[in-house]
């Protein structure tokens, strides 16, 4: 242990004032040297950089869409066709310009695709750079209001979510 802490016990045990041992030290016995909690609080700022959990979140956010997928594709095959040649023939048929909603399956495309290139520039630390970082953020806040407008609240609360930590990582640049 320090030598501030062999002072404050020597102190204590001499019947000296345990107020003089700490205003000469200035209250920092080296506990947190010791015990490693300055440590921890420097780890978990790198872990848990705004840059970092924006990343994740931008993969959480390209998640959300797969299951939506995968209940559009496989969970109601057409008679006599296996699971796999039904998906195929529906994606066809959904990006076919006989689809009159053909665009709303071209954005339920291309969002996931967007959010791991965000997420993926986020988490290669591509938002060091200011022009970057806001680049990241406009780009995730167009996302996250045009999925509030075209999408259910549920999808929209996860596309919007790394826009806060991409707002967190402008100011930290």
């Amino acid at each position: 242990m320090g030598g501030s802490f062999q002072t404050l016990i020597a102190t204590a045990c001499a019947g000296g004032s345990v107020q003089h041992v700490l205003s000469a030290t200035g209250g920092d016995l080296g506990f947190n040297q010791h015990c490693g909690v300055a440590d921890r609080r420097s780890y978990m700022k790198r872990l848990l950089s705004p840059d970092k959990v924006a990343g994740l979140l931008s993969l959480l956010a390209a998640l959300v869409f797969l299951p939506m997928w995968h209940i559009i594709l496989y969970k109601a095959p057409a008679a006599g066709m296996s699971a796999n040649e039904s998906a195929v023939s529906s994606l066809e048929f959904f990006f076919s310009h006989e689809n009159p909603t053909r665009l709303m399956f071209v954005w339920l495309a291309a969002l996931p695709f967007s959010w791991v290139v965000i997420g993926t520039a986020y988490l290669f630390n591509f938002a060091r750079s200011k022009a970057v970082a806001i680049a990241l953020l406009a780009l995730s806040a167009g996302l996250g209001i045009a999925t509030l407008f075209s999408m259910d609240f549920v999808f929209s609360f996860f596309v919007v979510l790394p826009t806060y930590w991409g707002y967190r990582c402008v100011n930290r640049v």
